[in-house]
């Protein structure tokens, strides 16, 4: 959908960085399940396997159990009071991840389908080569069958995603946003490192046509725009942004 204004998220932390690059790859997967088309389901396919790779890895779980722990202890009551659903589910999640003995979505790993094409070379995914015959096969069925393995597997990673979900949630609750102006293309805001920044949001009007580079240091948030179409110039002009940094 559609609005007046591009979104951008960024974080220098792992764990902001990899929920919101989960949101965006689950998304899309839900997206496709509702189309037809072979080549949408194929997409949604890689983007399932990009997911899979991702919580495969053993240390997932550990961290965002830590961080849930330690955002349970920092919490503002603010947003107990402002968000108490929100508030409950997080408090939820945090014991669940706690209790929680297998990786998420492990019944995947058991899928000789989807294990037999994360096997493959990521070479093996480029348009010149030959799909593997499973795939082809895949491919070639009724859209319903398609759809519906879809959703079998993303109903197997149902409970990871409500835990994203909650977690960035939590995060662009705590956002207050700020209205900017941007002179010749170049923004610049001092950080302390105490607490640590875990999410910048950008809401920069579509007509403006620009896109951020978001650079950290030591002391300093530096955001360098460049012209959305000539990536590699900067934009010599001045225009209005907000900016929301969440620092828990």
């Amino acid at each position: 959908m559609q609005t007046q204004d591009i979104i951008y998220q960024h974080s220098p932390q792992f764990m902001p960085k990899i929920a919101i690059k989960l949101e965006n790859l689950i998304g899309s997967i839900y997206e496709a399940k509702q189309e037809t088309h072979p080549i949408i389901h194929l997409n949604a396919l890689k983007n399932v396997i990009k997911v899979l790779n991702i919580v495969d890895k053993p240390e997932l779980k550990s961290r965002l159990t830590k961080e849930f722990l330690r955002l349970s202890y920092i919490l503002p009551e603010s947003l107990k009071l402002s968000v108490p659903k929100l508030y409950d589910q997080f408090q939820v999640k945090t014991q669940e991840l706690q209790t929680l003995t297998n990786r998420f979505g492990s019944k995947l790993n058991h899928d000789p389908f989807l294990q037999s094409l994360k096997l493959k070379t990521q070479d093996q995914w480029q348009e010149c080569e030959l799909q593997p015959p499973y795939l082809f096969h895949w491919l070639h069925q009724k859209p319903e069958f398609r759809q519906n393995m879809i959703h079998q597997w993303m109903n197997e990673l149902s409970d990871f995603t409500a835990v994203i979900q909650n977690y960035l949630a939590i995060l662009r609750h705590l956002v207050i946003y700020e209205k900017i102006d941007v002179k010749l293309g170049f923004f610049q805001k001092p950080i302390v490192n105490n607490p640590l920044c875990q999410l910048i949001v950008l809401k920069i009007p579509q007509e403006v046509h620009v896109v951020p580079k978001i650079q950290f240091s030591t002391h300093a948030l530096s955001i360098y725009f460049a012209e959305a179409l000539e990536f590699e110039k900067q934009a010599h002009r001045s225009f209005n942004i907000e900016i929301g940094i969440v620092r828990i």
